[in-house]
């Protein structure tokens, strides 16, 4: 009896220990979660006030170059890739683009919802540069548009996109991101997309159509400004880029043979530049986007900003 009672006392005694080592374990494992956690949220926290640092170092950078020279190109420190910047716990990386070198989605449609037809040509000739059907323009532009009529044979409003799974409507409104692209009907194929995405922006319009600064432009920008372009000339182009760019208007039109198609403007500045961010701080790396807008007098600020996506 004593023996029976000396066994069961020692498995009672073992299912204590057991119970209480899972306990044990348990609140040690919920302890460690916690820590990460709050460790997490603090690096967040952290590398979101260093990616706004990077932001006032573009802002810097922009306001010397500006007062520097009065144009911008692809030889001045923005354009280059800012080397790594050791902060405390990690690194930042960052870099900017000049998105006046790009076709503006948004000239597409005028203010008042007519077509810009000089931003609907230049469109057009940028398509068929990169080898995509010109008639990719018309979904574009119903995108834009206020209205529910489709525009020519590949146009697409609320009808087309209702038919979609999941369903939705046209944007009815410029452009946030050139990321909305991929919504339109005919570039929701990641080839097309990602073959015309590094020549386009989505940025606000001033007087319904904003510039494209020679001085950044791409190739296949610079052939669109044209009618005919030539090629030769848009190499010139693209050798004095390299070189240091144009410092006026005129100096390009003395080389653009081609003249501009008329209701196009072009200029050697710019105003709104793209910057992408990165802060590796502890296991956390916030990307942050942001669209920089520099006024006339130099002063810089963010018009749009977001972290983790475009």
């Amino acid at each position: 009896m004593r023996r029976q009672q000396r066994g069961v006392a020692l498995i009672t005694a073992l299912v204590v220990v057991a119970i209480s080592a899972v306990i044990a374990a348990d609140l040690a494992y919920r302890t460690f979660l916690d820590r990460h956690r709050t460790e997490a949220v603090l690096h967040v926290g952290q590398a979101h006030q260093y990616l706004r640092g990077a932001e006032d170092l573009a802002g810097h950078l922009l306001r010397r170059a500006s007062m520097e020279l009065e144009h911008h190109s692809l030889d001045q420190p923005w354009a280059d890739e800012i080397p790594p910047l050791p902060v405390d716990g990690g690194q930042i990386l960052a870099r900017m683009e000049d998105r006046q070198g790009r076709f503006n989605l948004n000239n597409l449609v005028q203010a008042n919802g007519h077509v810009n037809e000089a931003a609907y040509q230049q469109f057009r000739v940028l398509l068929e540069t990169l080898e995509l059907d010109p008639e990719l323009a018309d979904p574009v532009v119903d995108w834009i548009d206020y209205d529910q009529e489709p525009r020519g044979m590949m146009g697409a409003e609320d009808g087309t996109y209702l038919g979609f799974d999941p369903a939705y409507r046209a944007g009815n409104q410029g452009f946030q991101s050139v990321t909305e692209l991929r919504l339109v009907a005919g570039f929701q194929d990641p080839e097309v997309f990602e073959q015309i995405a590094p020549h386009v922006t989505a940025l606000p319009t001033e007087d319904d159509n904003s510039w494209i600064n020679v001085n950044t432009a791409t190739a296949p920008v610079l052939r669109s400004l044209a009618a005919n372009p030539d090629e030769a000339q848009v190499d010139r182009i693209l050798e004095v880029q390299e070189a240091g760019g144009f410092e006026s208007v005129s100096d390009f039109h003395d080389i653009f043979g081609p003249p501009v198609r008329d209701g196009l403007a072009v200029d050697v500045v710019s105003s709104y530049f793209w910057l992408v961010a990165r802060a590796d701080i502890g296991t956390t790396s916030p990307t942050m986007y942001s669209l920089l807008f520099q006024d006339e007098s130099g002063a810089v600020a963010s018009v749009y900003r977001s972290f983790g996506s475009e």
